[in-house]
């Protein structure tokens, strides 16, 4: 990888597919910079339970790190894998539940990734017990590290929901999120199919969260009717498990999981 000597660096941390194409997007507006990518990532003892397959759930698992390096290449981006070579002059991430130890002490802005994780029991462990870390309860804690100097925020009502949380008001800017900013520009797609009632589906068990699947395919069924009925699996979910759990309780459904489906 080669750098500009007079262009600033800046490292941009990605993960699932939703983060890693808005930090795509945002770098794009920052063409007078040099820029690197890097798939999510862990140190120490973490990285002893990635090679385990222990975090597969997360954005740090083999799966959604293959998923995004793979779209990197694809683009052409230049990756630096882990972000060996820094020093960069600027970190942008979308996500601070889990902060790698080689940017500690770097300038770093924070980016909504969408919506957060409910409160849930583990949340208010966490919030309560300090020593255990924000990534415990999902992305329900986003913005509570205080590690960066700017955090962007979808809209003014997210900037007032995480200020409730305990986030620094001073240090949000509301910027919108750039994948769901424009929704328009979805219309205009070759998805074969009309009138359907989309299911997106949680990696809640997952993260130890409770969930009753099949109350929550039941009401889907409900509320689709006589409509064609579509779930989308979640990126961090175990996607065997729900598939048969669909097959089971709504076997006309179809299933997306990432770009494939069952008819």
């Amino acid at each position: 990888m080669i750098f500009n000597a007079m262009k600033k660096k800046i490292f941009f941390i990605c993960g699932s597919m939703n983060q890693t194409t808005q930090m795509h997007q945002i770098a794009r507006h920052l063409d007078e910079y040099d820029h690197a990518f890097s798939p999510f990532y862990v140190d120490g003892f973490d990285l002893v339970l990635k090679k385990l397959g222990m975090i597969e759930f997360t954005v740090a698992g083999n799966k959604l790190s293959s998923r995004c390096r793979d779209y990197l290449r694809d683009q052409g981006l230049p990756i630096d894998e882990r972000g060996c070579n820094r020093p960069y002059d600027l970190v942008v991430t979308c996500s601070d539940v889990y902060l790698q130890k080689n940017i500690s002490g770097n300038r770093m802005v924070l980016v909504q990734e969408g919506v957060t994780d409910p409160e849930s029991f583990m949340c208010h462990l966490v919030s309560r017990f300090r020593f255990l870390p924000l990534w415990f309860a999902g992305n329900a804690l986003t913005g509570l590290s205080d590690a960066y100097e700017e955090f962007c925020v979808a809209s003014d009502g997210y900037r007032d929901f995480f200020t409730q949380k305990g986030v620094c008001p001073e240090k949000m800017v509301v910027t919108g999120i750039p994948n769901f900013d424009k929704c328009r520009q979805y219309s205009s797609n070759t998805f074969p199919y009309q009138g359907y009632v989309l299911v997106c589906t949680s990696a809640l068990r997952e993260t130890l969260q409770f969930e009753n699947r099949r109350a929550f395919i039941r009401k889907a069924v409900e509320i689709a009717g006589s409509r064609q009925l579509i779930f989308k699996l979640h990126s961090g979910e175990k996607h065997r498990r729900a598939t048969r759990e669909i097959n089971r309780h709504a076997p006309w459904a179809m299933v997306f999981s990432g770009s494939s489906c069952r008819i």
